[in-house]
């Protein structure tokens, strides 16, 4: 590592990774809006219907066929209306979210090497004293910085939310008056690690194009196009059965933060017993998966940067 490139890398950083912050710490505060506000309207909507099990009778009629899609986007059956944990998860798998957080690894990622021998900096860098693989694990430490940093912003947006529009008091009524209103925000805090595995995941394979390619738009095109057909791959798969054998092969398959807020782990996943529990078991898996397939892009791009020519500059 570079001490003088990182700081020149985060110097450079400093205003996209405030405003993407900030960003995403408003859309969790807003989403712990939008839960107060169902919280207050479900017990009109209650008495309309009768009962839970006709609230959800008519949900599944009117999601019925491609309606499928929106429901597996915000967690099957997962999420609960007369539970404000259930329903604050939402936020962490909504597509804003995840679009903004593939967006800013893609967009950091590209740069790092395609984007410096685009802008004909790259010849001027490696001119000082500094190898190339160096120059490669510098990135790597600014990632490990801003990301912490944006899944940061994300779990402190739902902490604030539920204090600021009373999360508690709305969910009271809902939840009956002998249950205490259980949120627990040290699930957000473990989902937020899931957050940060898949955005270093998809930094890993961008940055690997990145040492391969000279043109950044190219390596942008090329990212956003393996990170779409993977979310859709993984979105098809879970209500169409001839893709299902395929979703494994891609990171979102892998992103599961409602199951870890919720305490849920899937079926597909075995416990191994010896007191590890199935939700750490499962949270240790979905995780370590993503930092590995980060962690080998990242040493693909090293080995391929590290050999190549650099083209002169146009």
């Amino acid at each position: 590592m570079s001490w003088t490139l990182f700081v020149k890398l985060l110097r450079d950083i400093r205003w996209p990774l405030f405003f993407v912050g900030l960003l995403i710490f408003a859309y969790e505060l807003l989403w712990a809006k939008i839960t107060s506000r169902l919280l207050e309207i479900t017990p009109k909507l209650l008495s309309l219907f009768g009962s839970f099990g006709a609230m959800k009778a008519f949900e599944n009629e009117v999601l019925r066929g491609p309606g499928e899609l929106i429901r597996s986007m915000l967690g099957g059956e997962m999420v609960q209306i007369n539970d404000p944990q259930s329903l604050l998860s939402v936020g962490y798998v909504h597509p804003f979210i995840i679009t903004v957080y593939c967006i800013w690894a893609i967009g950091r990622a590209s740069g790092a090497i395609a984007g410096e021998i685009d802008k004909g900096t790259m010849e001027l860098l490696l001119a000082q004293p500094i190898a190339r693989w160096k120059v490669l694990t510098t990135h790597l430490v600014v990632d490990l910085v801003t990301i912490p940093v944006l899944v940061a912003c994300m779990v402190l947006g739902t902490a604030v939310g539920i204090h600021l529009f009373d999360v508690y008091e709305a969910a009271a009524p809902v939840v009956g008056p002998n249950r205490p209103v259980v949120i627990r925000l040290e699930d957000f805090a473990r989902a937020g690690i899931n957050s940060a595995a898949l955005m270093f995941a998809v930094s890993g394979y961008t940055i690997f194009l990145s040492a391969i390619g000279r043109y950044r738009w190219r390596v942008l095109g090329v990212a956003l196009g393996v990170t779409l057909v993977q979310f859709l791959v993984n979105i098809l798969g879970d209500v169409w059965s001839p893709l299902q054998a395929v979703r494994p092969l891609t990171v979102f398959y892998y992103y599961r933060p409602q199951p870890i807020i919720l305490r849920l782990p899937d079926q597909w996943l075995v416990p191994i017993g010896r007191g590890f529990s199935e939700s750490a078991w499962f949270m240790a898996h979905v995780v370590v998966t993503l930092i590995l397939v980060g962690a080998v892009g990242y040493l693909l791009a090293i080995w391929r940067f590290t050999r190549r020519d650099l083209p002169a500059p146009l």
